[in-house]
């Protein structure tokens, strides 16, 4: 199945120098599993903005890819932050563009000012965005991936349909992943657009299950073993992946476990891991999906060996070393896989995540990771810390900052979240901030309605 998804994208790449637009999304039909284990080879941490959505990381897609591209740091003053976003659109737009592009694409990182409500500040901000893209593919071929379609927001979907409709003459891709719930929001995306492939990934069958754990393992399956994990995997090729880890790191397949769940499988992996690796992933599943080598010193200033044990997960295929790092002179890791940091985080004792989520927040704090989305990052750790006061500032300056952008129905989610940590008792800040949340709220209907009106088919005898 990864064989077949990779020899498409392969031959549809050469095909960007003569057509302006493909879409290729991907639509997983495997009960539990995510679409992005299937595409892993591609969906490397330098050129895939990733929704950790359980930890409230939804900023916007184009600013991920905007501070990526620009390299935008953790940390980075105002100014600086300015600078490289400046230095980047002029290395790409000719001067009568680059302009008001940037003063729009300043906006969806926090600074400048927000416009009026009557303003048609998302679609300036969308096509500002689009023609940012459109300069980068006009210097070589660009490839946007996408994952985790399902899980955006109304704002991202419609930017991406309005990238694919309006984008021309230059050679771009466009790589989407998602599971079906996506087809309910967007049913046109099911089929229906002339440059637009959607390919839905059935489960295994038994055959293809059993020919990818022999390829992992690089050796046929005994048919006992063969026939209890054809019965747990269901089709899933990630539980055929973790089942092939384990099976490797036990090195034989004596009393080795089959759990029925892929959660099971993976803490299984975990309880063969000694105790100071445990212990590391644990730290490190607090801190988050992506994660620094700083936190888990400032984590366990004690821990003895922390490169030798990183590059031992890393060998363990539960954690992968990031060619780059949002924060400045600092390593950065991300897990392998979302399950894998879900089971870690869970099996750590609550007590004990509080105290982790407090010394990561601090952490954080003491490198500025203020731009992008560290303010809804900081106000998760505090929240988990038990420190709604903090938690709720950090809330506020991330919707804020969101609500500058073109990131109004973020802006709305986090005002209400603020809400749930203001007490009864303080009613004149609950009323200002039900007034902004109302106000980003309305913003974003106008928005769309305003799309709608320009996307509507005039009259020709009105016309005439």
């Amino acid at each position: 199945m990864t064989a077949y998804i990779a020899r498409r994208l392969l031959l549809l790449i050469p095909v960007l120098f003569g057509i302006s637009v493909i879409v290729f999304l991907v639509i997983s039909l495997i009960p539990g599993d995510p679409a992005t284990a299937i595409l892993g080879a591609f969906a490397t941490p330098d050129n895939v903005a990733r929704i950790n959505r359980e930890l409230g990381l939804d900023r916007p897609l184009p600013v991920q890819y905007l501070t990526w591209l620009a390299g935008v740091l953790e940390g980075d003053a105002p100014d600086e932050v300015a600078d490289k976003i400046h230095r980047s659109v002029e290395d790409v737009l000719p001067a009568a563009d680059s302009e008001w592009v940037e003063e729009q694409l300043l906006a969806l990182v926090g600074q400048g000012v927000e416009a009026q409500l009557g303003g048609d500040r998302r679609g300036q901000a969308f096509a500002a965005w689009r023609r940012f893209l459109e300069g980068l593919a006009e210097q070589r071929p660009l490839v946007l991936v996408v994952e985790d379609l399902h899980w955006a927001d109304d704002s991202m979907l419609d930017f991406v349909d309005e990238l694919v409709d309006w984008v021309s003459g230059v050679p771009l891709l466009v790589v989407g992943t998602a599971r079906p719930e996506l087809l309910t929001r967007r049913p046109d995306w099911a089929g229906g657009k002339l440059n637009a492939t959607t390919v839905a990934l059935s489960p295994l069958t038994d055959e293809q299950t059993a020919a990818l754990i022999g390829a992992l393992l690089a050796r046929p399956v005994l048919a006992d073993e063969q026939r209890m994990l054809l019965e747990n995997a269901g089709g899933n090729p990630l539980y055929a992946e973790q089942f092939a880890e384990l099976y490797l790191e036990r090195g034989s397949a004596e009393d080795l476990p089959l759990p029925e769940t892929l959660q099971g499988l993976i803490a299984a992996r975990l309880d063969g891991l000694a105790g100071e690796e445990k212990g590391l992933l644990q730290d490190a599943a607090v801190v988050g999906k992506v994660f620094w080598r700083g936190a888990l010193e400032r984590l366990r200033p004690d821990r003895e060996d922390l490169p030798g044990l990183l590059g031992s997960l890393e060998r363990r295929d539960m954690i992968r070393r990031d060619a780059s790092s949002r924060i400045r002179g600092d390593q950065q890791f991300t897990f392998k896989h979302g399950l894998i940091r879900e089971v870690a985080y869970l099996t750590l004792p609550r007590a004990e995540r509080r105290r982790c989520h407090e010394t990561t927040a601090r952490y954080l704090e003491d490198m500025n990771l203020r731009s992008g989305d560290g303010d809804a990052t900081l106000a998760y750790h505090w929240r988990e810390a038990g420190d709604a006061e903090k938690a709720l500032r950090y809330l506020l300056a991330a919707a804020e900052a969101s609500g500058r952008g073109w990131a109004k129905a973020r802006a709305a989610r986090l005002y209400a979240q603020a809400l749930e940590l203001i007490p009864e008792e303080h009613a004149d800040m609950r009323r200002e901030v039900t007034r902004k949340r109302a106000v980003a709220a309305a913003s974003m209907l106008h928005a769309i309605e305003m799309e709608a009106t320009r996307a509507r088919p005039r009259d020709p005898e009105a016309a005439g």
